[in-house]
């Protein structure tokens, strides 16, 4: 039996690229593509594939929101994130979000294939030059739960809105928003707007684009 997975990328040559590689495989089918995050979930809840093999820097909803959501779903769709970054952060990340593989872009496609196959069989796959970041991953702690007040203050932040757009948008004062963003930057450990930013990114919160 075929393994049916889904591609979601939002460059066409890259996804058209994937096809052609895995056409080759017997065991693996490609039953469809997206070019976007929120069209990668609705094609996964219609087909409900084996495998979701997402990349991680796709605007509007990214790929770590995608697995996050695909991950809490109980639809037993594993997720493969493909990515050109292989930063600690966010391979932390695509695991902490529930992704079973982890394949940079600059992989042979060997290694996809690989990916595809251990994460049908619910077995995680990590491309092999990532085996040293995750080292000092071990005992890296979870980020603090937010909730989701302040996670809509943060991507607001991180996205370049200022206290008084923020306050209108949520409906609440500007000194609440303030407090917001003070509570955040202690909660997270975080000195200034810049590594709010950041964070926000390698969370998935917000798009890299």
């Amino acid at each position: 039996m075929s393994i049916e997975i889904i591609i979601a990328d939002d460059h066409l040559i890259l996804r058209e690229g994937l096809k052609a590689l895995l056409a080759s495989e017997s065991d693996i089918r490609v039953v469809a593509e997206a070019d976007n995050g929120a069209e990668a979930i609705d094609l996964v809840r219609t087909l409900r594939p084996r495998v979701l093999v997402v990349d991680i820097t796709m605007e509007g909803m990214n790929g770590l929101e995608v697995t996050r959501r695909v991950s809490q779903s109980s639809s037993g769709v594993s997720v493969i994130i493909l990515s050109m970054h292989d930063d600690k952060h966010y391979v932390a990340e695509a695991l902490r979000a529930g992704a079973k593989g982890f394949v940079l872009k600059s992989a042979a496609c060997a290694e996809l294939v690989g990916a595809i196959r251990a994460a049908a069989a619910n077995k995680r796959y990590l491309s092999p030059s990532l085996y040293g970041v995750l080292i000092p991953l071990v005992d890296t702690p979870a980020p603090p739960a937010l909730s989701r007040r302040e996670q809509q203050v943060l991507v607001a932040l991180a996205e370049g809105k200022c206290i008084k757009e923020i306050a209108f948008a949520l409906n609440i004062g500007t000194k609440t928003v303030e407090t917001y963003r003070h509570n955040l930057m202690k909660k997270l450990n975080l000195a200034n707007l810049a590594e709010l930013t950041k964070y926000a990114i390698r969370s998935g919160l917000v798009s890299l684009s």
